[in-house]
């Protein structure tokens, strides 16, 4: 602007901005070199020019209108500046310029960025970009213009209120949680629309497949993790340069098989459950995990034998039972199922061990222990030998007889027959003596006896041998047996022979003979031929008509007698059988017989007692009772009725205990000398008294009665059976502990008639 009249001559300069419209009028004055608003009814716009924004030189100012227009301006079309000036001496001037300016109020957003597109969840995300004026690069001023990102109109993060060369930040903003594709806008003041940042997409991993090679596997035995994964968002498996660790170690990516893997082994029976700590995708960085499967539980163990067959012993070539149970040391789950073998051969689950039998045919020692196991449910084979020991061992023995001291008392006779032997274990030659063993007879025991400490076994028979046969001598302590030892027996007689005369009268006294020799033995040695008796009869046919019995006799070796016998109770002259039978008394067993067709005259009997002449024979019959019982140390009274016939008196004059010996002075005859009697009810009375240390048992007693009538002597035999009992009070209690009382039942009654006749002197 110049004036030519100077520059001071100006008087004010104005100028109007849309005159046609809005009419906004702005002034310089000269005078006082200060800018001001003319018109602005509505405040669209401010100048803020001063002294500064005009300067003169020579006759020409150059004004400065700084105007600022509202963001509340009505349009944005073009608009033309009116220009006037006004001098001192009122001249002026008007200039009009069209289409210099219009005024843009809408802010748009450029360059949006988002510091990171896939993202995991609820991570920290900084947006960013420049705003400018709508259709220009020109940014606003600096200031506040309340910057905001929003996701579906909800705002995220803070507002950014201080723009700075139209550039923004916001940096707090949280991700979204869940994962998906998300669309974040952005918004400010006097924005002519909504600014959009590239999607922003929120992933994790998922881990959907974790499975172990094996869930079950022995001690120091390897377990493989095998792991697969992929990114939530669209199920893209993780680039193999991606890092996977897991709470066993770093995994490994195996590209044959398409899975992550690591092995961990044990050395002690655990367990442990596998799990993905933590992971570095490599493509995205996404670290954020989504386990869509189960965390895999290994187990590693073994096995222990919870029980096993204590050692023991057992007679040879007999089977022995091994029984084994065996158990998880993990869950203590028994084992019946697989494979159990012992010494390399194969045991059988029996529904409540696994057992095998064995055997050995000698004596020997042996181990056994479960060599090797397969728990078929898992592939077990690890076995803790340490929490039971492994091994048992059998003996298998046997008790043994030492042949050579078999000693035979053969003085013992064959009644109450003794004998000695030893016995020792054929596992180590150790003495037997600590059990009982049995002799037998067939199915008969005749006899035990327990062993000394050496080994001895001292056997006395409890009965009569007889016949032919074989004696069993066995027995067994708890766990072992023993061998049988086998001792034949053969009580008979040979060359038995008798002289008999071939004509008798009855009434009449003849002689006849017998003789043999004792063949009694007992395993080759020869027994004394204890309890035999004579008894000679004359039989018409099987009919018996006269019977005479004669003795107890006991044999050494040769047996050679005579014999008085009266033919009686014949009335016939005629042809008869005259039979020697040589038995062992009490069995009534026949050793032998003998007979002889004899001739027999029917004669005169002789006159009775007090003549000149022969005398009938006269007979005792004695009833003692079957069984008599007393105590050690007690003394009791016996008595034995007795009938005479044949005699009408007789006199006793002895009665003796001929057997057993030991027991022989326990009974004494009360009369102690000749006592005479005659008709019935006559009794013989004997005095018992078995001392204190009597032995327990059972006694066969046999008695002898010698009677005389007139001039003829005549004795007789009887036994019965004597029970020493319990002891009465104030006797041996060890003695009477170490016996059984034995009551044999049953009538003993054996009446030996021997008849003596008179010989004429």
């Amino acid at each position: 602007m110049s004036d030519p009249d100077g520059g001071t001559n100006l008087n004010y300069v104005e100028i109007t901005l849309d005159s046609g419209g809005q009419n906004l009028k702005y002034r310089w004055t000269e005078s006082t070199d200060t800018f001001s608003e003319i018109n602005d009814p509505n405040g669209y716009a401010s100048i803020s020019s001063t002294s500064a924004d005009s300067t003169l030189s020579g006759t020409q100012w150059t004004l400065d209108f700084k105007i600022t227009f509202a963001w509340t301006y009505p349009d944005e079309n073009l608009h033309s500046v009116q220009v006037y000036s006004l001098d001192d001496a009122s001249a002026s001037d008007t200039d009009t310029y069209t289409n210099i300016y219009y005024v843009e109020n809408d802010l748009v957003f450029s360059g949006l960025t988002v510091s990171d597109t896939r993202v995991n969840p609820s991570q920290t995300l900084t947006f960013s970009g420049t705003i400018y004026y709508q259709g220009t690069t020109i940014t606003p001023p600096d200031g506040n213009y309340n910057v905001k990102v929003k996701l579906n109109g909800v705002q995220k993060g803070s507002t950014d209120t201080t723009l700075v060369s139209g550039q923004f930040s916001i940096n707090d903003v949280t991700a979204e949680s869940t994962v998906g594709s998300y669309t974040y806008t952005v918004e400010c003041d006097h924005m002519a629309g909504a600014g959009s940042f590239p999607n922003v997409i929120v992933d994790r991993l998922n881990v959907y497949y974790q499975v172990l090679n094996d869930y079950r596997v022995n001690v120091n035995s390897p377990i493989e993790y095998r792991v697969k994964i992929v990114l939530d968002y669209d199920e893209t498996p993780i680039s193999s340069s991606s890092t996977v660790t897991s709470n066993t170690g770093t995994m490994t990516w195996d590209n044959t098989n398409g899975y992550w893997k690591v092995s961990k082994t044990l050395t002690s029976v655990d367990s442990f459950t596998f799990q993905i700590s933590s992971i570095n995708e490599a493509t995205y960085g996404i670290t954020t995990l989504n386990i869509n499967s189960t965390n895999p539980t290994g187990i590693w163990d073994r096995l222990t034998i919870n029980y096993k067959s204590p050692s023991q012993r057992t007679t040879i070539s007999d089977s022995a039972i091994l029984k084994f149970k065996l158990r998880s040391e993990y869950d203590n789950t028994f084992i019946t199922s697989g494979s159990v073998m012992v010494n390399g051969t194969s045991a059988t689950w029996d529904g409540n061990y696994w057992s095998l039998s064995v055997s050995q045919n000698q004596a020997t020692k042996k181990f056994y222990a479960i060599s090797s196991v397969n728990w078929d449910a898992y592939g077990i084979t690890a076995l803790n030998p340490d929490s039971l020991s492994n091994s048992t061992y059998i003996i298998w023995d046997r008790i043994q007889f030492n042949q050579t001291t078999i000693n035979i008392n053969a003085s013992s006779g064959t009644a109450y027959t003794k004998f000695n032997i030893s016995a020792y274990y054929a596992y180590n030659g150790s003495y037997v003596n600590n059990t009982v063993f049995y002799v037998w007879d067939g199915s008969n025991c005749v006899g035990q006896a327990y062993p000394s400490a050496n080994g001895l076994i001292q056997f006395t028979l409890n009965s009569t041998l007889h016949g032919q046969g074989q004696l069993i001598v066995n027995g067994s302590d708890i766990d072992v047996k023993s061998i049988q030892l086998t001792l034949p027996y053969d009580i008979s007689i040979s060359n038995l022979q008798s002289s008999i005369p071939d004509y008798w009268t009855t009434g009449e006294i003849k002689q006849f003979t017998i003789n043999f020799i004792n063949s009694a033995n007992l395993n080759g040695t020869k027994l004394a031929l204890e309890n035999v008796a004579v008894k000679a009869y004359i039989k018409k046919g099987d009919s018996i008509l006269t019977q005479w019995s004669y003795g107890n006799y006991t044999i050494t070796d040769l047996f050679n007698q005579a014999f008085d016998f009266i033919p009686t109770g014949i009335t016939e002259n005629g042809q008869y059988t005259f039979e020697v039978d040589v038995i062992q008394y009490g069995s009534e067993y026949l050793l032998g017989s003998t007979s002889k067709t004899i001739s027999v005259v029917v004669g005169q009997a002789p006159p009775g007692a007090g003549g000149g002449g022969e005398l009938s024979p006269f007979q005792l019959s004695l009833f003692p009772p079957s069984s008599f019982t007393v105590k050690p140390g007690e003394t009791k009274t016996l008595e034995i009725p007795f009938k005479i016939s044949g005699a009408t008196a007789v006199t006793i004059n002895n009665v003796e205990v001929i057997s057993p010996s030991n027991v022989a002075s326990w009974i004494k005859w009360v009369q102690n000398e000749p006592l005479s009697l005659w008709g019935e009810g006559n009794k013989i009375v004997l005095e018992v008294s078995p001392p204190l240390d009597a032995n327990y048992g059972s006694y066969e007693v046999a008695l002898k009665v010698s009677a005389l009538s007139g001039s003829n002597q005549y004795s007789t035999y009887t036994k019965f059976t004597l029970n020493v009992g319990e002891a009465p009070s104030g006797g041996s209690s060890s003695q009477f502990s170490s016996y059984i009382l034995y009551i044999l039942t049953g009538l003993f009654i054996s009446i030996f008639v021997i008849s003596l006749f008179y010989r004429k002197k």
